[in-house]
């Protein structure tokens, strides 16, 4: 099943795509499905996508689904309100995005969301799609010297610092796009938390495995990213249960607790689970 596709540091090399779901903040996997790495575009982890909500009733699903400016397109949003699915996507800056933000740029009515970013709401319908939607545009001030290079892959290639004038204010922009009735304020937040998941997608791979696995057949290598999900899933619960005060990741865990004799125990209504540590840390 693999194919050369989209992988710019590995170019001409066939590979897979991951579409990994994700319970958000938790980081436990709902689901990952292998593909081709040709299949990299949204519309191709949507169907899964749909398949697991569908199959969920109406009051255990998700209460927002989250994704970057990929998933920020009007087939997948489409989709999503055909089953009355809340989302919050990204958009990628085209020219009517750009449009939008430039319409902006002179309101007063700015809110301060955290982080550094300003917050304002409107409505926007891009030529593509179907109907008006709700988005909120994000800006931050850029600070600090801005260095522009010039003549990249040249022998003469240079640097230029710029230094940014008193009277000067720079912003980067950022778009989401969402059927939601959440506040202003809560909306940036509620996206910039999405990043947590690159976090755990990143320990699959560099610390469970994901992708070491490769085999002559599709159907096999969805068999081995779903068992390496699963456990990782066992173990974040396990890890958890053994250390709630603070998220642990497997390079620091395994060797931790790996070795850990656990020991369930009920008294008094009250459920204990005692975990006897036979690594050198242990005492603490």
């Amino acid at each position: 099943g693999a194919e050369i596709g989209y992988n710019p540091k590995k170019p001409g090399r066939p590979s897979h795509t991951l579409f990994t779901y994700w319970v958000s903040n938790i980081r436990l996997v709902l689901d990952v499905e292998v593909l081709s790495g040709k299949a990299h575009a949204a519309k191709h982890g949507l169907p899964r996508l749909l398949t697991l909500i569908i199959r969920l009733p109406i009051e255990e699903r998700p209460a927002l689904v989250r994704g970057d400016n990929a998933f920020g397109n009007d087939g997948v949003m489409i989709q999503l309100e055909g089953i009355n699915q809340l989302f919050l996507f990204k958009l990628r800056q085209t020219a009517g995005v750009k449009r939008l933000i430039e319409r902006q740029w002179g309101r007063n009515d700015w809110k301060d969301t955290g982080q550094g970013f300003d917050a304002v709401e409107a409505e926007l319908k891009l030529s593509g799609w179907s109907r008006t939607r709700r988005v909120v545009v994000l800006r931050r001030r850029v600070k600090g010297s801005l260095v522009a290079e010039v003549g990249q892959g040249n022998p003469q290639q240079s640097l230029h610092f710029s230094e940014e004038p008193d009277d000067l204010k720079i912003w980067e922009y950022a778009v989401l796009v969402t059927n939601t009735k959440y506040p202003l304020e809560a909306i940036g937040q509620l996206y910039r938390d999405r990043a947590d998941c690159e976090n755990g997608f990143d320990e699959l791979k560099n610390q469970w495995g994901w992708g070491g696995y490769t085999t002559q057949d599709l159907e096999r290598c969805n068999l081995s990213a779903r068992a390496v999900a699963l456990i990782y899933n066992w173990w974040s619960w396990y890890v958890r249960l053994a250390h709630p005060q603070a998220r642990l990741e497997a390079i620091t865990s395994k060797p931790l607790l790996l070795a850990g004799v656990g020991r369930l125990t009920e008294h008094a209504g009250q459920t204990r689970l005692l975990v006897s540590l036979t690594h050198a840390a242990g005492d603490k």
